[in-house]
């Protein structure tokens, strides 16, 4: 048994492999039997490559040039938003049971690439619901292409950092392809769903759902509103936080959403109109809505759609109702003109009246031509 715990001692898996004719017991640092499997391997495999040697397993001269402490490091001086932070330490996870121990400047490109295929063949975690029931819940979904080159670009990231505190002296991630995205997973949801949907949901979910979808602001953007974001008396609201300047920007309250953000600001307990962080913390705004989404889509007995699809289907109806693509770009809050075609998806129904327009407007223009040479 190579796997083992050490009663009374720890709660972690340690493994004992014997490498080289020496026995070597390291603890795995986690207390999933699976992920341990998994450190186990990836510490086999790094021996056999020669990538790590016995005298750097617990050496703590060797210990700031590992790869997980190169990670740690990292994230430590990364000084973004705490929601920005959150995400970068998930899409950590998965590199550091790759390549934990590593030596993080003996990694190369071809050690990219194996990481690339080996993420790519995973598949997604049970969700905590699923777990709570059945501690070996899986799924049957593979991870997304999008997600490994997330963590693609946090390990270039990472290794731009490393090159730059002198600890190593290239990025093997340059050079290395990403996967192909499916870019075209968003769909506009009909009126009819729409109302299904609301009938279903229950609170915060309805609002923040009227919301999106009648300005097309991003969950986060919703969740973060405070009453002094709010003017009734002129019916505008500011959003203030955002990555670029284009994301902070003044909009106008359609009478849906002025109703809403109206009882809000006479009922709510502090500042925040969406309040509900970890735990039920007032303090704080709502993180996600996931499975309160779930949960009314499944009531609804609707096609299923992602929380963000309400925002595609607002751009979708502005652009529908003949509003420019700049006036868009600025009520959705991006920086770049091209943003907003990932945004916008036309009706067929649309684009039948486009051509109609551009006959009639043809043929107006050749019956003014023919007056012109008869007259």
């Amino acid at each position: 048994m190579t796997l083992y715990k050490r009663p009374g001692k720890s709660r972690f898996y340690w493994t004992r492999i014997t490498f080289d004719g020496q026995e070597i017991r390291q603890s795995t640092k986690t207390a999933n039997k699976q992920k341990a499997a998994d450190y186990e391997a990836v510490l086999r495999t790094q021996l056999n490559l020669g990538r790590i040697g016995i005298d750097q397993l617990g050496n703590k001269a060797a210990k700031p040039h590992s790869f997980n402490d190169a990670m740690a490091s990292y994230l430590d001086s990364l000084e973004t938003k705490d929601s920005t932070r959150r995400r970068c330490e998930v899409a950590s996870k998965a590199l550091l049971t790759f390549f934990n121990h590593v030596v993080v400047s003996s990694i190369d490109s071809a050690d990219v690439e194996r990481y690339r295929s080996w993420r790519k063949k995973q598949h997604k975690k049970a969700p905590v619901r699923l777990l709570k029931k059945d501690a070996k819940a899986k799924t049957d979904t593979q991870i997304k292409p999008a997600t490994v080159n997330r963590e693609l670009m946090l390990l270039s990231g990472m290794f731009k950092w490393v090159v730059r505190t002198g600890k190593a002296t290239t990025n093997p991630v340059t050079g290395v392809s990403k996967l192909r995205e499916d870019n075209n997973q968003t769909r506009v949801v009909s009126a009819e769903e729409f109302r299904a949907y609301l009938m279903a949901a229950s609170q915060p979910l309805r609002d923040v759902a009227v919301v999106m979808h009648e300005t097309g602001l991003r969950p986060s953007e919703i969740f973060n509103l405070t009453k002094d974001n709010v003017d009734l008396q002129t019916g505008k609201f500011r959003i203030t936080q955002g990555k670029t300047e284009a994301a902070k920007r003044r909009l106008t309250m359609s009478d849906q959403t002025r109703r809403i953000l109206q009882n809000r600001c006479a009922n709510a307990p502090g500042e925040l109109l969406f309040p509900g962080g970890k735990k039920g913390d007032r303090s704080a705004p709502i993180v996600k809505l996931t499975n309160s989404h779930h949960a009314a889509i499944a009531r609804a007995g609707i096609k299923t759609f992602r929380l963000y699809d309400l925002r595609h289907t607002f751009a979708t109806h502005l652009t529908q109702s003949g509003v420019d693509l700049m006036t868009v770009k600025a009520i959705l809050g991006h920086s770049r003109l091209e943003m907003v075609a990932r945004y916008s998806h036309p009706t067929e129904q649309h684009q039948a009246d486009a051509i109609e327009k551009l006959e009639s407007f043809r043929n107006a223009d050749s019956n003014v031509r023919s007056f012109r040479r008869t007259a």
